[in-house]
C-alpha cells in the first residue's frame, strides 16, 4: 500500500518538484474522448494523428489513415487499402491505423493496425514501428506503444504484454489483467522500458525490463496511466475518489512509493494526462471555469506547470476538446475537438493556429425517407454540406452530435450515396451508403421526453401533466412517408397503446395524420389519437408498427391517468 496525500486546498511535490499552490474545481463533464490519437515530437514542429478521411488528390480509403503535419503542410503518412474476401466480402487485412506514437527526434513512429469490427473474418491486431522513411522496423500481434525515445515498444493482446528492447533484442513477456481490456491512451513505457499500468482498478503495475513486475495498491479506481519518459514516476486519471473529492489526477512517486494528489476536482473529472518529456509539465482536460474564462462549462485543455503551480488554459471557447498532446519541451500543444478540427497552441505565446478543419471520426446514419426529416450524427456542432447522389440537401437544425436534414420528394427507394464534407477542408467528402426507405417511424424528443402534447391548450404531456382517458393527444414524428395534396400521410399503419402492467396493446384511434405545416417543424409529421379508457395512472407506450412488415416499428413513453 503506498502512502497517499489528499490535499483539496493545494498540490505537493516532493523532493525536488517543490510546493504546489493551487486548488482546482469543476462543473459536469460535458465531452468524451476520441479514441484515435495523436502524436507529436520533441518541438511540436510534427504532428501525427489518425482519422477516417482521406486527402484530397489520394486514393479515397474510409478506414483510419495516419495523417502528418508540418509547416503548414498536410500529407498521408500511411494509409492501407482494404483488401475483401472475394466470396465472404468481408476485409482480409488491417486498414485500420490507430494510437500513433512518435519518438521525440521524430525519426520512429508506432501504430496499431486492425481490421474493422464490421466484418467476420477475424485476424489478430497488429502493432508496428517504423522509421521516419516508412522503413518497418519491427511488428508483433497486438496493440503498440512506443518509448519517448524509440527504442522501447509495448505489446498488447488481451491481459499479455510483450516488452521489445529495439536496439538490443531484448524482449520479455508479463501478464496484466484489465478486466476491461481497454486501450492505452497515454505513453505507458519510459525511455528506460519502465512499464506504468493502470487500469480500471485500485492497482497500479509496475514493471522495469529484467526485473520481477510490482502491484501496489491506490486509494481510488483508476481510468489511465501516462508514464514520465525518465520512469521516475507516472500521472493516474482516478475513476473514483475518496469522500468529498471527485475527478482527481494524481501522481505516483517512484522512488518515494507515495501517491501525491496534483489536481482535485469537487465537481467533475479531469481527464487525460501527458507529460512532457522531462516530467516538468502536464497538459489535461476539464471543464472548470478556474480562470473564469470558461463560463460555459466546455471541455477544455490545460496546462500545469509541475514545478511552480502555474496553470495555463490551453483552449477557449464552445469547442468541446477531446484530445490534447503536448510537445517534448512543453513549449506547444495540439488540442483536437468534438468536430475533428485540431488547433496548435504556442503555449509561451499564448496563440493558437487552426491547422486542420473539422473532420469528425464518428458518423452515422438512419435510413431515409422521401420528404421527410433524416438525421445523421456527427460528432461536433459545424454545420457540414450534405450531398445525395450529388445533390446537396436542405439542412434545417445543426446541434451538437447531429445534424438533420429533408430527404428530396423524389428520392427513389433504395441504396444512395450520401457525402458529407466541410467548407475549406483539405479532406474529400466523406461517403456513406443510405437506404432510402418508403417508411422508417420515428418519434421527437425534448431530449429524453417525447414530442407529445394535451390537443386542448397544447401544453406538454408529462408526468405533472398526464393524458386522460378519452383525451385527445398530438405526436410528432419523422419518416411516415409520402403524403397526398392536403399533406396527410397514404401509409397504412398500426397504432397501438401499452398501459403499465398489461402485456398486450389496445387500438388507439388514430384522427388525422398529417405534414405538419408549422415553421421550425419541416419534414415532420403530427398525428392525433384519442386514447382510450385508461384505468391506472402511470407510464404508458405508444407504438406505430408498419402494416406490412412488424419488424419496422417506433415507440414513446408518455404519462397518463384515468
Amino acid at each position: 500500500m503506498w502512502h497517499h496525500s489528499c490535499l483539496k486546498e493545494s498540490v505537493m511535490r516532493h523532493t525536488a518538484w517543490g510546493l504546489l499552490p493551487l486548488a482546482l474545481l469543476a462543473a459536469p463533464l460535458m465531452g468524451q474522448y476520441d479514441w484515435r490519437a495523436m502524436t507529436t515530437n520533441l518541438t511540436g514542429t510534427d504532428l501525427i494523428f489518425s482519422t477516417t478521411w482521406t486527402l484530397k488528390g489520394e486514393p479515397y480509403n474510409p478506414y483510419s489513415k495516419l495523417i502528418h503535419y508540418r509547416a503548414g503542410q498536410l500529407r498521408t503518412l500511411r494509409s492501407v487499402l482494404p483488401e475483401r474476401d472475394p466470396v465472404a466480402g468481408c476485409v482480409t487485412n488491417h486498414p485500420n491505423l490507430t494510437q500513433p506514437e512518435m519518438s521525440m527526434d521524430g525519426t520512429r513512429y508506432s501504430y496499431t493496425a486492425s481490421w474493422t469490427g464490421h466484418d467476420l473474418c477475424m485476424m489478430s491486431t497488429i502493432g508496428e514501428v517504423r522509421r521516419d522513411t516508412g522503413e518497418l522496423i519491427h511488428s508483433e500481434k497486438g496493440s503498440i506503444r512506443m518509448s519517448a525515445n524509440g527504442r522501447w515498444a509495448l505489446f498488447r493482446t488481451g491481459n499479455s504484454y510483450g516488452l521489445t528492447d529495439l536496439e538490443t533484442g531484448f524482449q520479455e513477456t508479463f501478464v496484466y489483467v484489465d478486466p476491461f481490456n481497454t486501450a492505452l491512451f497515454s505513453r505507458a513505457v519510459a525511455n528506460d522500458g519502465t512499464v506504468a499500468l493502470a487500469k480500471w482498478n485500485p492497482w497500479l503495475f509496475l514493471k522495469r525490463p529484467g526485473l520481477a513486475s510490482e502491484a501496489h495498491e491506490t486509494p481510488f479506481g483508476t481510468e489511465s496511466a501516462a508514464i514520465a519518459d525518465s520512469g521516475n514516476f507516472a500521472v493516474l486519471m482516478a475513476r473514483s475518489a475518496p469522500p468529498s473529492t471527485k475527478g482527481q489526477i494524481w501522481i505516483a512517486d517512484f522512488s518515494s512509493r507515495q501517491m501525491i494528489q496534483a489536481v482535485a476536482s469537487d465537481e467533475d473529472h479531469c481527464r487525460w494526462p501527458v507529460l512532457s518529456t522531462d516530467g516538468s509539465r502536464m497538459a489535461f482536460l476539464s471543464t472548470a471555469n478556474w480562470l473564469t474564462t470558461n463560463n460555459s462549462r466546455t471541455m477544455q485543455a490545460y496546462m500545469m506547470d509541475l514545478n511552480t503551480g502555474e496553470l495555463t488554459q490551453l483552449t477557449k471557447g464552445t469547442n468541446t476538446v477531446v484530445l490534447v498532446a503536448i510537445s517534448g519541451d512543453g513549449r506547444t500543444a495540439y488540442t483536437r475537438h468534438e468536430d475533428g478540427s485540431i488547433l496548435f497552441v504556442d503555449i509561451e505565446a499564448g496563440q493558437s493556429l487552426e491547422i486542420v478543419p473539422a473532420a469528425p471520426n464518428s458518423i452515422g446514419l438512419t435510413s431515409i425517407v422521401p420528404g421527410s426529416r433524416g438525421v445523421i450524427s456527427v460528432q461536433g456542432n459545424r454545420q457540414p454540406t450534405l450531398t445525395l447522389d450529388g445533390v446537396e440537401l436542405r439542412i434545417v437544425k445543426v446541434a451538437p452530435w447531429q445534424v438533420e436534414f429533408i430527404a428530396p420528394d423524389s428520392l427513389a427507394i433504395g441504396q444512395h450515396e450520401l457525402e458529407l464534407s466541410y467548407e475549406g477542408s483539405p479532406f474529400q467528402p466523406f461517403k456513406l451508403q443510405a437506404t432510402a426507405r418508403d417508411y422508417s417511424p420515428s418519434f421527437q424528443f425534448w431530449n429524453t421526453i417525447p414530442q407529445v402534447w394535451h390537443d386542448e391548450g397544447g401544453t406538454a404531456v408529462y408526468e405533472a401533466s398526464p393524458a386522460r382517458s378519452g383525451e385527445v393527444i398530438e405526436a410528432l414524428l419523422a419518416g411516415l412517408g409520402a403524403v397526398d395534396a392536403e399533406g396527410k400521410t397514404r401509409m397504412a399503419m398500426n397504432w397501438q397503446v401499452y398501459h403499465s402492467g398489461q402485456n398486450q396493446g389496445s387500438s388507439i384511434e388514430v384522427l388525422s395524420s398529417r405534414m405538419s405545416p408549422y415553421e421550425g417543424e419541416e419534414g415532420l409529421y403530427r398525428v392525433k389519437f384519442r386514447l382510450p379508457q385508461i384505468s391506472l395512472a402511470g407510464n404508458a407506450a405508444l407504438r406505430c408498427t408498419d402494416a406490412r412488415d412488424e419488424s419496422v416499428t417506433a415507440s414513446a413513453v408518455f404519462a397518463v391517468a384515468p
